[in-house]
């Protein structure tokens, strides 16, 4: 028996069991992984005095413990959590790292994992989120004292392009309502005069319950982010929400032959096929419109921010500032040029080109 540091600072307790086959336990790397390996060493030099049977840990491989994992803590996560978890395990975990238990996992084990992501031709934030789910699962087993340690802690992630919203334009927006199903209309036009997150956190969850009539605003509960706002309704949208109130065939406001809508996905990817739209747009985009374009238009920086359920009003300006200043810039572009501003130009363009510089330029060339 003995306790064995490898080149990679991982700890080992090296022995015997009781069929003389010989077992490396791993217990991580740094000084609290050199003691459990030094008190496992102990426990096993004590059972051997005493004759008491000495086994080979169980095994328990990554699959396994996520799925201990999803046991524990499935009913607390978000349904598309839920999705990209098990599409993590079992298409790129048990096809690479499936059967190897994880105590004897470094993060050179790591890299089929990385390669077979890459060949999906994920985005560094797609990348990293699959990472810190796979992360979150290890950790998970170490504080349940499941396995010794995390054998990936400490992986650099990629580095992530700064955040970009992408505009969708009025125009487009309009050529989306224009071919869309009914039910998808009704969702998209809610989205963008409520500013609503899409999907079951905020949209699909609106009840006609949540609208007030006398004071037209409509209360939204985030789920993500567990506080309850209220959102002021444009007038013109406030008439057809009227209309639809009229005509309602169930307690919630997105619904489809009288039933609350679960997905929009496919409505929303055929829709776009059909607008001609070939460019990167997702649903949460018009939610980025609603907040755009009223900064655009001099809205007030914490109103909106209220009304998109933001934490803080940093974070709306660090996420739209620069979107804003676009729009700006386009808009001051479309100001009439003035005659006395073509005049003026006019003669500052002739003084430029009988400047003492372009006049020995023009000699220059003439020599030439």
């Amino acid at each position: 028996m003995a306790v064995i540091k490898k080149r990679d600072g991982r700890y080992f307790c090296v022995y015997y069991d009781d069929t003389g086959k010989q077992i490396w336990k791993a217990f991580g790397r740094g000084p609290e992984a050199k003691k459990a390996a030094q008190a496992y060493d102990l426990e096993i030099k004590a059972n051997k005095k005493r004759n008491r049977p000495v086994r080979e840990p169980e095994k328990i491989d990554i699959t396994n413990l996520a799925a201990l994992y999803l046991e524990a803590k499935g009913s607390s996560l978000h349904p598309h959590t839920l999705e990209s978890i098990r599409f993590l395990i079992n298409k790129i975990i048990y096809p690479t790292l499936g059967g190897r238990d994880i105590n004897t996992l470094s993060k050179r084990d790591l890299l089929p994992v990385v390669k077979l992501l890459e060949k999906r031709g994920i985005s560094p934030a797609t990348f990293n989120r699959y990472i810190a789910y796979l992360q979150a699962i290890l950790n998970w087993g170490v504080q349940n004292d499941i396995i010794p340690a995390n054998p990936f802690k400490g992986f650099k992630r990629k580095k992530e392009d700064p955040y970009k919203v992408p505009i969708i334009t009025p125009d487009e927006l309009e050529k989306l309502l224009g071919v869309a199903p009914e039910h998808l209309r009704w969702a998209l036009l809610v989205a963008f005069y409520t500013g609503c997150r899409p999907g079951q956190t905020e949209l699909f969850r609106l009840r006609w319950d949540d609208v007030n009539w006398q004071e037209k605003t409509i209360t939204i509960y985030g789920s993500k982010t567990k506080k309850i706002r209220k959102v002021y309704l444009n007038d013109a949208f406030f008439n057809m929400l009227v209309d639809k109130y009229k005509k309602r065939d169930c307690d919630y406001i997105i619904s489809y032959r009288g039933r609350p809508v679960k997905s929009l996905r496919k409505a929303w990817k055929k829709a776009k096929q059909a607008a001609g739209i070939t460019r990167r747009l997702r649903l949460y985009d018009i939610r980025h419109a609603f907040a755009t374009y009223m900064l655009a238009a001099g809205a007030d920086l914490k109103a909106v921010s209220e009304m998109m359920g933001h934490n803080s009003t940093k974070m709306t300006a660090d996420r739209y500032y620069e979107l804003v200043k676009d729009l700006k810039k386009q808009a001051v572009s479309k100001l009439p040029v003035l005659s006395i501003l073509e005049s003026d130009n006019k003669n500052i363009r002739q003084n430029i080109r009988q400047s003492p510089k372009n006049i020995a330029r023009i000699r220059e060339k003439q020599s030439g």
